[in-house]
Formats: structure tokens, C-alpha cells, sequence
């Protein structure tokens, strides 16, 4: 039966259709298109079968590479929990206070992170990966954690999603090369079906690079460790705590990619081989809304990913996360997606103080080796607030009240669900770019 399967699948693919699409007219969200038989170089032998599987996997292998640091900053500040400084609720604060885990110490405001987590994640993409690499605990190799499960995903899911809406296509006779229905559907199944690959792929970048402290050394390992911890066993990997979100993503990427394209080319009348500039401007336009979009429920799901999936997981630890982790994570066991993403909107947001550093200034009259009384020493808060130490509590919590502050906070908690939207939007113009630049090189 699996073998019919596998053949029925496998025959609805058309190599000259399928690698050889566009990126704009192709109906797969992760549109990593090749040469057709006979065009580029048959590196392989003369069967274009074989070149055109070596080139796919090839360019989705260097394309995970390509966006694997992104997603490691992307994922590690999506996971990131970072309290809000001010206006706390105080009866939120206390609820906190008594499920904040071993590994943090709360005072007031301050979260204060362990000396094997990372810092708070809270400025551009590039200082984040700076300082992921720069870190004592991460370093370099940290930027390729779960690549090659998210090549894994992409490479399946660009082979599995158009088959299977191809198939749908013929037996409800669907006579359209992209019909809304089939592609939205399919899209959804096959998320669903890979959303254990996505699992995987987010616990192996959330846990800790050092071999001491990391739980799962691979995707096969970790795989084997859910569905024996969860006590469920393979039930675990498609937990509805997390195969909600990713059937929600899943349905709504394809259909916020439909109504782009509908309005590039039918409404604004673009066109890639005549407006090549507009097109393109247009396309990465209309690209931010949709990440802007997606992006609150990829937070949210991500966090759900890293926590106990099965009550019963659940009861046979006190923390809510399934593992240890490189970054100070949220204290909540969150019951659903959008628990999750109420729960960030009034409880986070700001800019987090980072962990007291003492840091040694020389005397101002100078002079060498004149001992340790010359000098003195100044211990400060990187991207600290400092008029929080100025002002009393009752004061601070009075100066808090009232609609405008309420409405800040609320502003603050949504600005937070996109922590991650500049790394995740960076990653699709690199695979937008490639994809495009793919598409052109006649060298490959």
C-alpha cells in the first residue's frame, strides 16, 4: 500500500513543470525552482533525472545554510522572554514570582539572566548574531543549529506540496494550474504532515550549543526523545498543541501569497518580464505585509514548540519547557496559541535591563600600576533605564495609571509580538533572492 503511495505521488510530478517554474507564478510557498532537463550543466551524467535531484537538493542544502543564522536570531528572540519593566500588574507580578524556574532570579522588574543564557535579544538582527557569536556559551557553530532539519522540511515540502495539489487538481477534476481550494489545502496537509520537522528544528536551535547542557544531538535523536518523554508516543509529534498553529500557518501563508499575486498582476498590472523593477519592488512590499501578518502566530507557536506538548510530559516536571535552554524563557505554561499571544501583549514588552556587568574606569589623574586605591570601579546596566533607581514605587506605579498609560503598555505588548519580524522577513528576501538569482544562472 505504501509502495502504491509513494508511486501515485511520485507520477504527478513533471519535472519540466515543476523545476522550472517561477517564483512568482509558482504555487509552492517555498518556491525553489531549477533548471529544466537540458539547461545548466549535467554534472551527473547524461540522465536529466539525476542533475535536476542533484541541483534541487543542492540549492535547498545551501539555502538552509544561507538562512540558518537568521533563524537562529529569529527564534531565539521569538522564544525570549522579556518581562515588562514597568506598569506591572502587581498580582501578575506576585503569580510570576511564584512560577519564575531555578535558573532566574526575580527582583521587581529585573530579571536577572544566568551565566549560561544568553543576554535579552533586543536589538537588530546583526547585533543579535554578534552577539549570539560573541557569547561563551554559543559561538560560531551555534549559527548553524537545525539546518539541515529545516533543509529536511523545505527540500519535503517543495517535492510533497505540489504533487499532492496536482492530485487533488485530478480527482475533483480542477482544470486550473492553481486553483485557491487545492492549493490552500494542500499547503495545510502537508504542513501538517512535516510539522514534526518544525518541531524538531525549533527545540535543536532553542537548546544550548554546549554538549553538557543540550538535551537532543539531532533531529533523529530528538524525534526519539518526544515521542518517549511525552508518553504518547508518536501522537506527541502531532500534538494539537502544536499542529494548530502550524495548520493556521500553514493555510494562511498560501493565502496572503494568492491575494499578492492577484494584486500584482491583475490590479496593479506588473508584469516580471516587462516591469522587472516594479514587479520585484512590489512583490517585497506586499512580501513585509504577509510576514507582518504571520508573524504573532510564529512567535506564539514557536513558544508552544518549546514547552511540554502532553499533559502527561507535563506532569513529570515542574518546568514548562521540555528542556533546557540557552535564552531565559517564559515562566507560563500556555494553554493555546492564542493564550500565548494574549498573555505577550500584557505581560511583555519594553527593552529588558541586561545583567549587571563591573566594568573598571581608570582615575582620571592617570598614571600606571598607582594601586587599587587610584581607582575606581562603576557597576552599570547596559540599555538600563536609570530613572526607574530615581523614582519610588507607589510614585512609579501612580505615574502608571490612567488611559494613556494603559494604551502604552498595550502598545508595547503588541510591538513585542514582532520581536522577530526583521529576521524572519530578512529570511524570505534571501530566499526570494536566491530563488530569483537561481532561476537566471545558466552555470549551474
Amino acid at each position: 500500500m505504501a509502495a502504491q503511495v509513494v508511486e501515485f505521488l511520485t507520477s504527478k510530478i513533471d519535472p519540466v513543470q515543476f523545476f522550472s517554474g517561477s517564483s512568482s507564478g509558482s504555487s509552492s510557498v517555498f518556491p525553489y525552482a531549477i533548471s529544466a532537463p537540458g539547461q545548466g550543466n549535467d554534472f551527473l551524467g547524461d540522465s536529466p533525472v539525476h542533475s535536476d535531484l542533484a541541483a534541487f537538493t543542492l540549492r535547498n542544502y545551501v539555502l538552509a545554510v544561507l538562512s540558518s543564522p537568521l533563524q537562529l536570531v529569529e527564534t531565539l528572540s521569538e522564544v525570549q522572554y522579556q518581562r515588562r519593566e514597568d506598569g506591572d500588574d502587581p498580582a501578575a507580578t506576585d503569580a510570576l514570582s511564584k512560577q519564575q524556574p531555578a535558573s532566574t532570579e526575580q527582583s521587581g522588574a529585573l530579571v536577572v539572566v544566568g551565566d549560561h543564557q544568553l543576554e535579552p535579544l533586543q536589538n537588530g538582527v546583526w547585533d543579535n548574531l554578534r552577539e549570539i557569536v560573541e557569547s561563551e556559551g554559543e559561538g560560531w557553530t551555534s549559527l548553524m543549529k537545525g539546518h539541515f532539519t529545516n533543509f529536511a522540511f523545505t527540500a519535503s515540502y517543495a517535492v510533497l506540496q505540489p504533487a499532492l495539489e496536482e492530485a487533488i487538481n485530478d480527482v475533483f477534476d480542477v482544470y486550473e494550474d492553481t486553483h485557491p481550494a487545492t492549493l490552500i489545502a494542500s499547503h495545510v496537509f502537508v504542513g501538517g504532515l512535516l510539522s514534526p520537522l518544525e518541531l524538531v528544528r525549533t527545540r535543536l536551535i532553542v537548546q544550548p550549543s554546549t554538549s553538557n547542557r543540550k538535551k537532543y544531538y539531532g533531529p533523529f535523536h530528538a524525534l526519539h526523545g518526544i515521542t518517549t518523554e511525552e508518553h504518547t508516543g508518536l501522537g506527541s509529534l502531532y500534538s494539537l498543541r502544536h499542529l494548530i498553529p502550524s495548520l493556521i500557518i500553514s493555510g494562511l501563508s498560501p493565502l496572503l501569497r494568492a491575494v499578492s499575486r492577484i494584486i500584482i498582476q491583475e490590479e496593479l498590472g506588473l508584469d516580471p518580464t516587462f516591469t522587472p523593477v516594479l514587479h520585484h519592488l512590489a512583490t517585497l512590499a506586499l512580501m513585509a505585509v504577509e510576514v507582518s501578518i504571520v508573524t504573532p502566530f510564529e512567535m506564539a507557536r514557536k513558544r508552544l514548540q518549546i514547552q511540554w506538548l502532553t499533559p502527561q510530559g507535563r506532569a513529570s516536571s515542574q518546568s514548562p519547557q521540555a528542556f533546557e535552554t540557552s535564552v531565559v524563557v517564559s515562566p507560563r505554561y500556555y494553554s493555546g496559541i492564542f493564550d500565548c499571544i494574549s498573555s505577550i501583549v500584557a505581560e511583555e514588552g519594553g527593552r529588558s535591563r541586561r545583567r549587571r556587568r563591573r566594568k573598571r574606569v581608570p582615575s582620571a589623574t592617570g598614571g600606571a600600576n598607582l594601586g587599587i586605591g587610584t581607582e575606581w570601579h562603576q557597576v552599570h546596566d547596559l540599555d538600563g533605564d536609570y530613572r526607574m533607581y530615581d523614582v519610588p514605587g507607589a510614585a512609579r506605579r501612580q505615574r502608571d495609571t490612567g488611559l494613556i498609560a494603559s494604551m502604552g503598555r498595550f502598545a508595547s505588548g503588541v510591538r513585542t509580538l514582532y520581536r522577530g519580524f526583521w529576521a524572519r522577513y530578512a529570511t524570505r528576501v534571501v530566499v526570494y533572492a536566491f530563488d530569483e538569482i537561481s532561476q537566471n544562472d545558466d552555470g549551474w
